[in-house]
């Protein structure tokens, strides 16, 4: 994963010292839905069909521990990442 997405959620402020964990299932290729397109700045989308019948195209990253570490920024400090088989923690305190 190279490319970067930018929320249109608007942004908080989160006090030092907060503990935040992310815990996203990772990529399995024998279970995981099939990525169906990556675009030129390297994001991944897999589609989804909701219980009407619609379907959508869903942006899914799945970034190596280096990709997720280096966008954390100077005030990550305590970082922990732990890989399972399908997913993988990742947490950090805030300085």
């Amino acid at each position: 994963m190279t490319g970067r997405v930018e929320s249109s959620q608007p942004r908080v402020a989160i006090p030092s010292a907060t503990k935040i964990r992310d815990v996203p299932n990772g990529y399995v290729q024998t279970s995981s839905t099939p990525i169906i397109r990556c675009d030129a700045d390297g994001n991944t989308y897999q589609q989804r069909t909701l219980d009407d019948g619609s379907v959508y195209e869903v942006l899914k990253n799945f970034p190596t521990r280096d990709e997720a570490l280096a966008v954390l920024g100077p005030r990550a400090v305590e970082q922990q990442w732990i890989e399972h088989e399908n997913y993988w923690i990742l947490s950090y305190r805030l300085a």
